[in-house]
């Protein structure tokens, strides 16, 4: 069979694992301000949701760099396609951004309905629910991003080239850029 170069984009993967760690963090923030209303403003669904969420991050983010440690200590480990090119991971992040977003339609509805009465407790769900509104954005660039790495990445399973020149030029086929020095070259058979 044909082998085909593909370049890993470090940056992307970087990316993807900075995305990780801003939704784990925000995750927590979302936890404490709906506790302050022991979480009804949303119906209990922003709670729930933020802990699905740090679980979701901290899971992948272990797996990471478990791969990542393995690699660097032995070069001639042949990586794994990384846990956050699975379609579970993909899907997973999909499946929390609309869990998310169900979470602030209520917290607006009742943002909106506790506003007539002149309560102060609309401060409280307004932030919140901007905390909500950018998680659900950061989960769905998650999404995309990972899904970019998957084909960047090529599904069938790859390796790393073994003693690849430094200076070795290719092209990405879904970028189709030059190589970088830095970057990682990797193949797999189509």
């Amino acid at each position: 069979m044909p082998r085909r170069h593909v370049v890993a984009h470090k940056k992307l993967s970087q990316e993807v694992y900075r995305l990780l760690w801003t939704s784990l963090i925000l995750s927590c923030f979302i936890f404490g301000v709906s506790l302050k209303l022991w979480g009804a403003a949303s119906l209990w669904l922003n709670p729930s949701g933020s802990f699905l969420t740090a679980f979701y991050s901290v899971f992948l983010i272990v797996r990471l760099r478990k791969q990542r440690a393995l690699a660097a200590n032995s070069p001639s480990h042949i990586p794994a396609i990384p846990p956050t090119c699975s379609q579970e991971s993909i899907l997973c992040a999909l499946y929390l951004a609309c869990y998310f977003a169900a979470g602030l339609l209520v917290i607006l509805i009742m943002a909106s309905k506790i506003a007539v009465h002149g309560r102060s407790t609309v401060p409280v769900m307004l932030l919140e629910g901007t905390l909500v509104a950018a998680e659900v954005a950061i989960l769905a660039t998650l999404a995309l991003k990972c899904t970019h790495e998957r084909k960047t990445v090529g599904i069938p399973g790859f390796t790393r080239l073994p003693g690849h020149p430094k200076n070795f030029a290719t092209t990405c086929p879904y970028t189709s850029r030059q190589a970088e020095p830095d970057d990682e070259i990797l193949c797999f058979d189509l």
